[in-house]
């Protein structure tokens, strides 16, 4: 949501096209006043989790306004994944560096955060720095064509592959090459696992079939 107006008709749709093979999240925008009411009825409806791209939103995830979101979300349970590190489309500054997650991490459990991009686009050093062993989960969306593979897997190594999620940001990437990308990092079998279903099944439960 880029605005609080769009967050019921973006909701509503989520919930719509949602079945017992497809989840989705729900969203809403920091500046929302009525964003407690909003993230108590997602839970209520069944979601699992909301998406903030906070460099659209133009809120620092480390402010109040993020925060309150993040704690509240955590307490119900909800994931929330949000754009993390720089954005190829859109100019600086960057609203959820690495270092400014880590800020979060020191007023959340941490547990119910999902870091786009492995926790950081192009901010990578700092995701091996400030994020690689807390609790966080990151996803691999849109890394292959910016990353050296040795520093994915590194990051994923260190961090751990129990708390990384397969992402594409599909449309802008095909999952089939990022699939193959994960695969060209010569990760054993049982991180591949991990990552691409494992860890989603782990964390989603009986949500997902």
């Amino acid at each position: 949501a880029t605005k609080p107006s769009q967050t019921a008709h973006i909701n509503d749709f989520a919930e719509k096209v949602r079945t017992d093979k497809l989840l989705s999240f729900g969203t809403l925008h920091p500046a929302d006043e009525n964003w407690e009411r909003i993230l108590n009825d997602l839970a209520e409806r069944g979601f699992r989790g909301i998406k903030l791209h906070l460099q659209f939103q133009r809120y620092p995830i480390d402010g109040r306004e993020c925060l309150n979101i993040l704690k509240k979300a955590e307490e119900l349970g909800l994931y929330t994944v949000f754009h993390a590190g720089e954005d190829i489309g859109l100019p600086p500054p960057v609203y959820a560096s690495p270092r400014q997650i880590y800020h979060v991490l020191q007023e959340t459990e941490g547990s119910h955060l999902i870091a786009a991009h492995l926790g950081g686009w192009r901010q990578w050093e700092d995701v091996l720095k400030y994020l690689c062993g807390t609790n966080i989960l990151l996803d691999t969306a849109y890394i292959r064509e910016f990353i050296d593979p040795q520093l994915a897997k590194e990051i994923i190594r260190s961090h751990g592959a129990e708390k990384v999620l397969f992402g594409s940001d599909s449309p802008w990437e095909d999952p089939a090459d990022t699939l193959r990308f994960l695969q060209s990092l010569e990760l054993t079998e049982d991180e591949l696992e991990a990552i691409t279903h494992k860890n989603a099944k782990r964390l989603l439960g009986d949500a997902i079939a």
